[in-house]
């Protein structure tokens, strides 16, 4: 009794999860051709197994297709031609929902309890077929892996720092009755340093265009950014020309795509991204491997004054308010070497540099001599 009692809920729970997938908004032919697609990993070994099967026809309810469609899809994938299978490259080719797909394809596979080698080859192929980035692609593994595990606080790593889209899952974290707001509020500090961690291993060689394309992707999935003649339209930011980052768009899906890596160097796209995911550039720092002192600093009363916590050293910088900056010296004797405290100019003070790449500096709050200037670091 109590089997099939659980037997009831289980169902009841994914039937209900699952009707919020996003494949459900595609048409006709991409939802057949999403099936199929998952029907040709579901036999990569040579064996299908009843839990997959179970997989694709709760699939194919919750994308509002016959259950009929299950034979179909069992005869293609022991028997699958060519015709059908370049329909599906082509039609999941630098597409978003590629990456749904890609983690269909891991859960399905491993119903049975292991993906199997033949499984992950065809994965990845699938994956390359795609274009997939390969570090969007490594990212849907471990969402897999750790939704496997239900290690929910890395899960909403990945959705916090936007490097994957989060609409395409929400089913799965439904299914789990997991709410990543939620996750994401309770571990803000763990997520920080886990963000840090895992924004390391992407940035070694610099920030790429893999890096950045789901993040600015996700702006124009919520209607934040657009893009118009080939430039990137978001308020923070001068009209980007994507072309500069290597980065194509298909205006019929709306979505951005590259054919090739890119190393971005433009300093106002790099401080966005950091900003949005709530890295600070002294952060960042660390993370490009900085060897230079950082000193801490507090705004005193006055505003003119910034107190140190440590005396200035030559080749030191300045962490203002989790903002870098670096000091050059004037050109007159006065400068700040040696000293516990800085004072501003009269016109702009420490908590005015939102917008400041440079500060001039004065000797005191009643000697206006120049003692030097802040030059923002990630100007």
């Amino acid at each position: 009794m109590d089997d099939i009692l659980s037997l009831i809920k289980k169902a009841a729970k994914e039937s209900k999860a699952f009707e919020n997938h996003a494949a459900k908004e595609l048409s006709l032919e991409g939802r057949l051709l999403y099936l199929q697609g998952l029907s040709l990993v579901m036999n990569a070994d040579s064996e299908i197994h009843e839990e997959e099967k179970d997989y694709l026809l709760i699939l194919i309810k919750s994308l509002d297709l016959d259950e009929s469609i299950i034979d179909n899809c069992i005869e293609f994938s022991n028997e699958p031609d060519k015709s059908t299978i370049q329909s599906i490259l082509k039609y999941f080719k630098r597409k978003p929902i590629a990456q749904l797909f890609l983690f269909d394809a891991f859960m399905m596979s491993y119903r049975d309890g292991v993906i199997s080698t033949q499984e992950k080859k065809i994965i990845d192929e699938l994956a390359r077929q795609f274009e997939v980035a390969k570090g969007i692609y490594s990212d849907i593994f471990d969402l897999f892996c750790y939704i496997k595990n239900k290690n929910w606080q890395d899960c909403s790593l990945y959705f916090s720092a936007f490097f994957l889209n989060p609409k395409h899952f929400i089913h799965i974290f439904d299914y789990y009755d997991v709410n990543l707001d939620n996750v994401s509020k309770e571990i803000k500090e763990t997520s920080k340093r886990k963000t840090l961690a895992c924004i390391k291993g992407k940035i070694e060689d610099g920030i790429s265009n893999e890096v950045l394309l789901p993040f600015l992707q996700s702006k124009i999935d919520r209607r934040e950014a657009s893009v118009k003649n080939g430039f990137y339209i978001v308020s923070e930011l001068e009209n980007l020309n994507l072309n500069t980052l290597g980065i194509d768009y298909n205006k019929l899906d709306e979505t951005l795509y590259t054919d090739s890596l890119h190393l971005v160097k433009d300093s106002s796209v790099v401080n966005y991204f950091f900003d949005s995911i709530g890295i600070t550039s002294v952060e960042r720092y660390k993370l490009d491997g900085g060897s230079k002192k950082v000193i801490s600093s507090k705004i005193l009363n006055n505003k003119r004054v910034l107190s140190l916590s440590s005396k200035f050293d030559e080749g030191c910088l300045v962490d203002i308010e989790g903002t870098l900056w670096a000091y050059k010296k004037g050109r007159g004797y006065n400068n700040i070497l040696g000293g516990k405290s800085i004072t501003s100019n009269t016109k702009i003070n420490f908590s005015q540099l939102a917008d400041v790449k440079e500060l001039q500096l004065h000797c005191s709050l009643t000697d206006k001599s120049s003692a030097g200037r802040l030059i923002k670091f990630y100007g």
